[in-house]
């Protein structure tokens, strides 16, 4: 919605929902530590164990015609409010 959001407060507040494959939340968490490295101290990112907490919460969805053969959780989505 060509909207741009500030985090005025650091560290921002992460959650991850858990996901079985240890692979899928490792990359997610190598993804927020490259923002921190790229933004040369700009914005820092705090992972919390409870969503409550978190201005930001990762959630894994499936994309794809449901119950197709070949469903995938390939692709990518961004919500915020």
């Amino acid at each position: 919605k060509d909207r741009v959001l500030r985090f005025n407060k650091m560290p921002v507040k992460v959650y991850i929902t858990p996901y079985p494959e240890p692979g899928f939340t490792e990359t997610c968490i190598k993804g927020f530590d490259d923002w921190e490295n790229r933004s040369s101290g700009l914005i820092a990112f705090l992972r919390v164990d409870n969503p409550e907490e978190a201005r930001v919460r990762v959630v894994w969805k499936r994309l794809g015609n449901k119950g197709a053969a070949d469903n995938c959780l390939l692709g990518a989505q961004t919500i915020t409010r």
